[in-house]
């Protein structure tokens, strides 16, 4: 059932204290993976990027197209260099695992690299520019906040 593409359905439904359906997929790397997840009745997917050579790439084109089925996709990433969970992050990812982290200092340095600043700073270190496109294509700036 298509979400509004910003949607975390997952994350929703576990806030509503509901049971959340997680489709692994490990050796499958083909978007149309998101469409197989959908008409199972799976709310979300788990994408592994530890185990197998899929590529950050791969995992991006299965991250948008289970967006657009309102299908949470979940990327577990091969370390626990920031670096790894934010580049996924940025491909669409709506949650990450982050393995051998060894103590909190390691998954506080994570987590704060994972959250964006605006527009709530302090929250996070991460930051996004902003660009409008107007109506013939060229660019505007950064949007008000009225």
């Amino acid at each position: 059932m298509p979400t509004d593409i910003g949607t975390n359905r997952a994350k929703q439904m576990l806030a509503n204290q509901e049971l959340v359906l997680c489709f692994g997929v490990n050796q499958l790397r083909t978007p149309n993976i998101a469409m197989v997840a959908a008409a199972c009745g799976f709310d979300a997917l788990y994408i592994d990027l530890e185990h197998n050579p899929t590529s950050l790439e791969t995992a991006s084109g299965i991250c948008i197209a289970a967006l657009g089925l309102g299908i949470t996709p979940i990327a577990r990433v091969s370390s626990h260099d920031p670096h790894d969970a934010t580049r996924i992050l940025d491909c669409g990812a709506q949650g990450v695992m982050v393995p051998h982290i060894q103590n909190a200092a390691e998954a506080r340095a994570v987590v704060d690299a994972c959250r964006f600043a605006p527009p709530r700073p302090p929250l996070g270190c991460r930051l996004a520019a902003v660009v409008r496109l107007r109506p013939d294509g060229t660019a505007g700036g950064m949007p008000s906040s009225q």
